[in-house]
């Protein structure tokens, strides 16, 4: 049984990590620091100043709610902000996405915890999972998350199994600015 548990694990972080090598690239390329605006590669483009307004704009317009108890920060993270760089159209919405999927994660983890030691409603657990589930199909993801069907095929199964580890590696890995903002550590 420690065998197979260890072999399925195995299977598990090489799949995940072929996930978030996928983010990575998705990533990529879409803030960069340039000398100047001109210098910018090909495509839209917005200044450091321009982005509260976006960030107001994709967070505002989001088309799920957060988990609950969860606001979204008022300000966008700091890279899209720090002076020289340029940030792509769409790094915005994809970072608030990420933003919302941590929420979930972070209810799912929280819910699972809380699970193990005492009488909490196993319904905020269901509506976690089927947050967790919606990620893949919200259109900003599907444009600009080049792993999102592989991100699905390893988190969704591991948050309906109940594997709380998953989804705590997961969390690790995407949701560094969600997890400075609310300072939830796994």
């Amino acid at each position: 049984m420690a065998e197979e548990s260890g072999s399925r694990w195995s299977a598990v972080a090489a799949a995940f990590t072929a996930v978030v090598a996928a983010g990575a690239l998705a990533f990529a390329g879409i803030n960069a620091a340039t000398a100047a605006p001109s210098a910018a590669p090909p495509g839209t483009f917005y200044a450091p100043e321009e982005m509260l307004e976006i960030w107001a704009k994709d967070t505002a317009s989001f088309p799920l709610p957060l988990a609950p108890g969860i606001e979204w920060p008022e300000n966008p993270p700091a890279f899209m902000t720090a002076e020289d760089v340029m940030n792509e159209e769409g790094l915005s919405g994809i970072t608030a996405a990420f933003y919302w999927l941590c929420s979930w994660e972070d209810a799912y983890i929280t819910t699972s915890e809380a699970l193990e030691g005492s009488q909490v409603d196993p319904a905020a657990k269901a509506a976690a999972v089927s947050s967790l589930r919606s990620f893949a199909s919200l259109p900003i993801v599907q444009k600009r998350f080049i792993g999102s069907a592989e991100w699905a095929a390893v988190i969704v199964p591991a948050a309906k199994s109940g594997d709380i580890e998953a989804i705590k590696l997961d969390y690790r890995s995407n949701c560094g600015i969600y997890s400075a903002e609310n300072g939830r550590v796994y």
